[in-house]
């Protein structure tokens, strides 16, 4: 998006239901500003209403992809759900095969923009496992908020996520009526220990659970880059 029409979304934020002269202030002809207000309006993300410019929803939407003061375009942090899955005393991991070796996670996944995380709570463990005869399906408890940057080991971010982790124990279920989705596994706590690859998420709430309500660290992990 050019950098003019950034600015009109950016003081539509501040301030909506401009007119063209107050929109547009401090641009002439030679900016060509008409045509960024039309390119604004064709691609919905403003619209003019008597006579005056509001902003839309996808206009604020856009408006969170760039930085307001440089207007460069910017990435921001991601928000994911974990789960820490227990039945008994094993462990339910997700298992990655890549090219640069195998890493294990825990599973879980985004949100949906707009879902309610209650909801979303309960769709991305549906989508982890299906309970045969559970109803009610179990129910999730609050565990922390891990705040974490991946990068590769040329020191690029891949990932820099939020990740808020549930604790779910379904031990009261018979391990044959987990059916698990694809890559997950049960682990022990020793073979946990020994895994490589693993995220650090997994250390810290497995192994040392009373420091790992809130976690901020970045690690590295080449996920499947063949770069």
């Amino acid at each position: 998006m050019h950098t003019i029409q950034k600015n009109l979304l950016r003081r539509l934020v501040g301030r909506d239901d401009l007119t063209f002269a107050r929109l547009t202030e401090g641009y002439t002809s030679d900016d060509n500003v008409v045509f960024h207000v039309k390119q604004l309006i064709q691609r919905e993300f403003i619209k003019k209403r008597e006579q005056r410019y509001v902003l839309t929803a996808a206009g604020l939407r856009e408006s969170g992809k760039f930085d307001k003061a440089t207007f460069e375009d910017r990435e921001f942090k991601n928000i994911f759900i974990g789960f820490i899955v227990k039945h008994g005393e094993s462990y339910l991991l997700r298992e990655h095969l890549s090219t640069n070796g195998t890493f294990y996670k825990f599973p879980g996944a985004k949100p949906f923009l707009g879902e309610d995380m209650a909801v979303a709570r309960v769709r991305l463990l549906q989508e982890e496992f299906e309970i045969l005869n559970a109803i009610p399906y179990p129910e999730t408890e609050y565990f922390g908020i891990h705040f974490k940057i991946q990068k590769t080991s040329r020191d690029k971010v891949l990932f820099d996520d939020a990740l808020t982790l549930y604790k779910v124990d379904v031990s009261a279920f018979a391990e044959e009526d987990l059916q698990l989705k694809k890559h997950n596994r049960w682990f022990s706590k020793e073979e946990i220990s020994m895994l490589s690859g693993k995220w650090p998420e997994i250390d810290f709430c497995i192994f040392d659970p009373n420091n790992a309500h809130y976690k901020e660290y970045s690690f590295i992990n080449d996920y499947n880059l063949s770069e």
